[in-house]
């Protein structure tokens, strides 16, 4: 071949595929996966005393300025409810948006004509689940604060949560692992979650 026939192997652009459905991450990111399984509340607090409320649950990450919100369905006139519901994230973060990222579960009371009334939450880092074992929490039972009743119980809250990034492969768990068992109590819940007290 004569030298103009030939192609440089440096001037041939490299090839990046990226499977459908999957985002390229931005340069110095890396694509997290963030799976909320809210399973459960019970004995949940209602106004004024009640002991009973519409319950709704809210799913959220807040990282940077940014605040990614996802609803459960609304039970009706109970202390407990069933939701079994996941809500999926699917992120590009920095490194420092990952290391200053929360996941909250804020359980409302959507009995109000105009807006809900914040029954308790549940809020810790991202990196707390990430650091654990599998990079999850599974079947959890956590306590529901809220920050206007200082440290009285509003309530408990059963979920798992997972964080996966890039290739990280999600924990298996059968179906009977989450097998209800006996009334949740203080003394064997996880440490009590951080208050939001900005709102």
């Amino acid at each position: 071949k004569s030298a103009s026939s030939v192609v440089p192997t440096s001037s041939v652009p490299s090839c990046v595929h990226v499977l459908p459905g999957h985002q390229q991450p931005a340069m110095g990111k890396d694509n997290y996966t963030i799976r909320v399984h809210v399973i459960e509340a019970r004995q949940l607090r209602g106004a004024d005393g009640d002991s009973f409320c519409n319950p709704i649950a809210k799913v959220a990450l807040h990282f940077g300025k940014v605040d990614r919100e996802k609803w459960t369905e609304k039970k009706e006139k109970t202390s407990s409810a069933y939701w079994d519901e996941t809500k999926l994230f699917t992120e590009s973060l920095s490194r420092q948006d990952f290391e200053d990222a929360k996941l909250s579960v804020t359980v409302e009371d959507a009995s109000g004509f105009i807006k809900n009334r914040m029954i308790g939450k549940f809020l810790l880092d991202v990196t707390t689940v990430y650091d654990k074992e599998g990079h999850e929490l599974f079947g959890q039972w956590v306590v529901l604060l809220n920050p206007d009743e200082g440290s009285t119980v509003q309530g408990f809250l059963r979920l798992s949560m997972s964080i996966m990034r890039g290739n990280d492969t999600p924990k298996i768990h059968m179906d009977k692992e989450l097998d209800v068992g006996e009334e949740p109590e203080v003394g064997i819940i996880m440490n009590m979650p951080e208050i939001d007290r900005t709102e």
